[in-house]
């Protein structure tokens, strides 16, 4: 159990660091640009909430480092057939 948490722990750690970073982003954005006091009637809520900046940044971020994550198809069939062969 514990070889598997850690298997898919260093498979995505890309993307925990692009969830990590989109956080961050996301609340110096609402920080810089948002609405501090929580209350603006003509703006979206998204500036007005730092938890609702913090969680689409972190959504963001997540969903960027993952397209970076993927491999290409081809190639990751290149190299288990070079593994199968030895």
């Amino acid at each position: 159990m514990k070889n598997k948490f850690f298997a898919f722990l260093k498979k995505n750690v890309r993307v925990f660091i692009g969830i990590a970073i989109g956080i961050v982003v996301g609340l110096v954005y609402w920080y810089y640009w948002g609405c501090p006091d929580g209350y603006c009637p003509k703006e979206p809520p998204l500036k007005a909430n730092p938890y609702a900046c913090a969680v689409y940044g972190g959504l963001i971020g997540g969903l960027i480092f993952e397209s970076l994550n993927r491999k290409d198809p081809e190639k990751e069939k290149k190299d288990k057939n070079e593994t199968n062969k030895e």
